[in-house]
């Protein structure tokens, strides 16, 4: 009897002890699984970080590479700086012109023959006389004023040197009105001249601060000569100009050289 008290007992014991074991074995599985699960969460936890990351990172970059060629685009931005906008009705006046600019540019320069010599045919030593000559009448008559009539002031202006009208001679009319003689005049280029600040149907000059009557004649005439190499950019002849100015400046110099050979080299 007591054997098989025994052997039951031993029994029991066994059947507890294998009954606990699989509980452990059991909560050691559910942690695996647990941890498993966390670190499933991490990873996809990071991925989405990573992809959020890489997102934001070619976002960045696209900007930057938009950034760089609108910076690109407008390689005059240190001129632009300084442009403080004109007013809508101006603007809307200079649109409404662009059509009109366009075709009078397009015609002048179809038109209009370059004069240049052939290497040998002696235009070097051609050029050099057209120099010295410009030179010499540049120092005498340049920005001289005419003002044999009190109302209508002419002169001449010589193009600055390192500029596109390098070389040229302009006529310049400066008008004043009759019962406004202490007025702002009006000025006109007389010559044919391709720049920002001057329309191309009548040469008028449309910078408002050009002329000011609290300053020597002389140098309201300096500052018309700066003007030519220096345009002032608040105030575009035509919209059409503006934006070739702005956006393809060769183009514009050339056009400019252009002219000045066409119209304002002297014969």
């Amino acid at each position: 009897m007591s054997f098989i008290w025994n052997w039951w007992s031993g029994k029991k014991e066994d059947e507890k002890g294998e009954t606990v074991e699989e509980e452990k074995k059991g909560g050691e599985e559910e942690e695996k699984e647990e941890e498993e699960k966390e670190n499933e969460e991490k990873e996809k936890e990071n991925e989405e970080k990573e992809n959020e990351e890489k997102e934001n990172n070619e976002n960045e970059e696209k900007e930057n590479n938009e950034n760089e060629e609108k910076n690109e685009n407008n390689k005059h931005n240190k001129i632009k700086s300084n442009l403080s906008g004109i007013s809508e009705e101006e603007e809307n006046q200079n649109i409404s012109e662009t059509k009109e600019e366009e075709e009078i540019t397009k015609k002048s320069l179809k038109t209009s023959k370059v004069k240049l010599g052939k290497k040998g045919d002696g235009s070097t030593s051609i050029k050099k006389n057209l120099n010295d000559k410009l030179s010499q009448e540049n120092r005498e008559n340049d920005l001289k004023l005419d003002k044999s009539d009190p109302l209508h002031w002419k002169s001449v202006v010589y193009g600055p040197e390192n500029s596109p009208y390098e070389n040229g001679k302009f006529d310049i009319l400066i008008n004043f009105e009759e019962d406004k003689p202490n007025e702002k005049p009006v000025i006109k280029f007389l010559t044919k001249i391709y720049h920002y600040n001057v329309k191309q149907n009548d040469g008028v000059v449309l910078c408002p601060y050009i002329w000011n009557k609290h300053c020597s004649e002389e140098d309201n005439m300096k500052k018309i000569k700066l003007l030519m190499n220096t345009p002032d950019t608040r105030y575009p002849c035509s919209n059409f100009i503006k934006q070739e100015y702005y956006n393809d400046y060769q183009k514009y110099k050339n056009k400019a050289l252009k002219f000045t050979e066409d119209y304002a080299m002297i014969k």
